[in-house]
């Protein structure tokens, strides 16, 4: 492995060259949009919009995941048949999207900020509480039409 002076690692094996940037920081989408077809995908540190445009990210594979954290203007939108789990609070506002499958979380507010609505068109949300204490969701739901 050899260190360039632009910060970036070079790779080498059997012919295989991989070049990239070394990250200790989320990744931004500056307004533009991202699909991830698979978990491994996800970007361990996660996601923050820096513009004022709302950036979309798609998460369209099947499998369970954590979610990464996602910061700024992002709309998230779940497709695929698993569940993508909210480990701990989320700030994104730029609503959700639940497509198919399930979000789950501790709490509704972990769904992104107080401000940004959720929109059921398949799939559903799962809390798991454990406290016992009745789960409050303070937001805009919108349920698309033929779905319960």
């Amino acid at each position: 492995m050899k260190r360039r002076t632009s910060g970036r690692w070079m790779v080498a094996c059997a012919g295989l060259a991989l070049l990239g940037a070394l990250r200790a920081a989320p990744v931004d989408l500056a307004g533009g949009d991202l699909v991830v077809g698979a978990p491994d995908d996800l970007a361990a540190d996660g996601y923050v919009n820096t513009a004022d445009a709302v950036s979309t990210v798609t998460l369209v594979f099947d499998d369970d995941a954590e979610l990464p954290p996602l910061s700024g203007a992002i709309c998230l939108v779940k497709q695929g048949v698993g569940t993508v789990t909210f480990p701990e609070p989320r700030d994104y506002t730029g609503g959700t999207v639940v497509c198919n499958g399930f979000l789950a979380a501790d709490e509704p507010s972990w769904l992104g900020a107080e401000g940004g609505a959720i929109t059921l068109e398949g799939g559903g949300l799962s809390f798991w509480r454990t406290t016992g204490e009745p789960i409050k969701l303070l937001r805009a739901v919108t349920v698309a039409a033929g779905k319960t």
